[in-house]
């Protein structure tokens, strides 16, 4: 029976430490989210897309069956046989919580290989061009995108009708109105919404682009060429009602969608931002983590505060 006791808390030591990150080296884990894959129109069509989805599902899935449900029938088994005293049916008891909790996850991850095997053999995307599936990092990309920037001269409005770059807009300094740089943004699929659905200025339930920075846009089209797939939507500009937005500063709030946070969180090199808290990500730009949404300073990040 002593054993029996000494083999199955060995087991459980092992497992109930070993499981959990063997698992996060091999795999992206733990994963908690976003589930939901962020599709034109709302209704994803391409395979891709399901398949990123299918990636979402299940590395949630081995998420909570690794970190959460294993623990606890390994902590519960090795309580069982702890506590088994000279009860040979407890101590059976919990030996088979511990081995069949360890064989439980066992199957679980070969399940996981066998069906990345699989799709790694199948190696074409459907529907978004040709390409091996990077599994278990699936990208729907069907190459690099082409590369749409704003002049430098705020002056000149980009896919004018006119002669040259653009159309010649009026003097410096009335290049920057809401309208052409509203024109900029959509011309690149870049939203920007309100409650008020509207664009002045002097009303804090609207969004208006008038005065912002054309680096402000330069850095949202950047950043909507190097997101793939992202809803990027801009839901604050230089309207009243905010600390530190307005004409001239390169500021912007834009909405949290599930692609705009996994970029984020690439850039800033964190899946759990805290609440009220600057990061400055890779790509030069400060992120503000306000929760329901993103505010992001295109300028240095001790500007950033005033």
């Amino acid at each position: 029976m002593r054993n029996f006791l000494k083999i199955g808390l060995i087991v459980f030591a092992l497992a109930i430490f070993l499981i959990p990150f063997g698992a996060s080296a091999a795999l992206d884990l733990p994963y908690w989210g976003p589930l939901a894959v962020d599709c034109a129109g709302g209704i994803c069509k391409s395979l891709c897309q399901l398949l990123l989805l299918a990636e979402n599902l299940i590395n949630f899935g081995l998420t909570i069956l690794l970190f959460a449900i294993a623990p606890i029938l390994l902590t519960w088994g090795g309580f069982v046989i702890l506590t088994a005293g000279g009860s040979s049916e407890r101590l059976g008891s919990g030996r088979k919580i511990l081995f069949g909790t360890v064989i439980g996850v066992a199957i679980a991850l070969g399940a996981y290989l066998i069906i990345g095997t699989f799709l790694w053999g199948l190696g074409i995307i459907a529907g978004e061009g040709e390409g091996k599936i990077n599994w278990p990092n699936v990208s729907c990309s069907a190459g690099t995108p082409p590369v749409v920037t704003t002049p430098q001269n705020p002056d000149v409005v980009p896919g004018g009708g006119g002669t040259g770059d653009g159309d010649v807009l009026p003097p410096v300094g009335s290049g920057n109105t809401d309208e052409n740089i509203r024109q900029a943004l959509m011309a690149v699929g870049i939203s920007i919404v309100s409650s008020g659905n509207c664009n002045d200025i002097n009303d804090p339930t609207c969004t208006s682009l008038q005065g912002l920075p054309w680096s402000v846009v330069d850095g949202l089209i950047a950043m909507k060429n190097a997101c793939i797939g992202c809803n990027l939507i801009v839901t604050g500009g230089t309207e009243v009602g905010h600390q530190t937005h307005g004409p001239g500063k390169a500021r912007v709030d834009i909405d949290n969608t599930p692609t705009v946070n996994q970029y984020v969180y690439s850039k800033i090199g964190t899946d759990f931002p805290i609440a009220n808290t600057w990061y400055t990500g890779d790509d030069g730009i400060n992120y503000y983590w306000e929760v329901d949404h993103w505010h992001l300073c295109f300028e240095h990040r001790a500007s950033c505060y005033q």
